[in-house]
């Protein structure tokens, strides 16, 4: 049994036993005779080719030379409609008709009327197969085994389904969450297109799961472009250039690293070595916070007052911390 060159079949999907008979010419082949090749018939032309019938799908493929198939460009062979193939899933298909061959009669074998088959889907489009004996016989087993009533239901099932998968597609479009960083919110995007490749195929339009799929890689680089940015803040960290970090958190929406790196600034920036120099000499937070607590006791001496302004200036400046500053208080407050 033959099978599809161009289109692949799933692992759950096989050729029916379900027997195409071929219109014949009589006599020899050199003068006509012999089995035609069936044709899928589209307007005024006429494409010689193979058509198979799966447990899935419908499938017509146009017979190409090897000569001239290996001379089309790659962009063309991907195409179906320039190759004018077809495939079609039977939750697509609505109904068959068709017409068997008629001869004028046994002892005159003439046609009189060709066979032909024809597949119509929900939105009434025709793919006439022609060419085929059998052909009203063929419509009567296929309406009977795939296109009935069980059918139809799951074709009302599909239109559910491609409604959903279209609302997906668009949310993830647009898909905007000031609460979640740049790269949480392409993970959901990813996250929706494959969902939305799940349903396509699910639905039997896998040129569409195609299209999604150049979304999904797209959101994909997008996402290691955002990991590369976090590492590079990271070793901006390391190296403690916390201004360059910050800048990188907040074109990624990172509030909480952008809080974090702040944090960290603001620890740098505070007294852990000399912070000044009078006069030449390096004045440690020990011997400013002595300095302020024992100048009552120096001529001129301040009021408590003045003590605790001034204590509260160092704390402001960040050259006491809070527990300093409250030690400061109590022994000034204490005197």
């Amino acid at each position: 049994m033959s099978v599809p060159t161009r289109h692949k079949l799933a692992n759950d999907e096989h050729i029916e036993n379900i027997e195409i008979v071929h219109e014949c010419g009589w006599g020899p082949r050199w003068a006509g005779g012999g089995e035609y090749p069936i044709s899928w018939k589209s307007g005024w032309f006429e494409y010689p080719g193979s058509l198979f019938i799966t447990n899935k799908r419908i499938i017509f493929e146009r017979t190409w030379t090897e000569w001239i198939f290996d001379r089309l460009s790659e962009d063309h062979k991907k195409n179906e409609e320039k190759l004018k193939d077809f495939s079609i899933y039977h939750p697509n298909i609505s109904h068959t008709k068709g017409r068997n061959e008629r001869l004028l009669s046994s002892y005159f074998p003439i046609v009189t009327s060709t066979g032909y088959l024809i597949f119509v889907n929900f939105e009434e489009k025709e793919y006439k197969i022609i060419k085929t004996k059998n052909g009203n016989d063929l419509s009567d087993i296929l309406n009977k085994k795939f296109f009935n009533e069980d059918n139809q239901k799951l074709h009302a099932h599909w239109v559910i389904q491609e409604k959903r998968v279209r609302e997906i597609e668009a949310l993830a479009e647009t898909r905007s969450d000031k609460r979640k960083t740049a790269t949480e919110t392409l993970a959901e995007t990813l996250a929706d297109y494959e969902k939305a490749i799940e349903i396509w195929k699910e639905i039997g339009k896998p040129e569409e799961a195609t299209r999604i799929m150049k979304e999904t890689d797209r959101v994909r680089k997008e996402i290691t472009i955002q990991e590369d940015k976090i590492d590079r803040a990271k070793y901006h960290e390391k190296l403690l250039e916390f201004d360059e970090a910050d800048e990188i958190y907040k074109e990624l929406k990172m509030d909480d690293d952008i809080i974090r790196v702040r944090k960290l600034k603001a620890e740098q920036g505070a007294v852990k070595v000399t912070q000044k120099v009078v006069q030449g000499d390096e004045v440690t937070k020990t011997e400013i916070k002595d300095s302020v607590l024992n100048r009552s006791n120096v001529g001129g001496g301040s009021s408590k007052a003045e003590e605790l302004r001034e204590a509260k200036s160092l704390f402001e400046e960040g050259l006491i911390d809070d527990a300093e500053f409250k030690q400061m208080k109590k022994e000034i407050l204490g005197k």
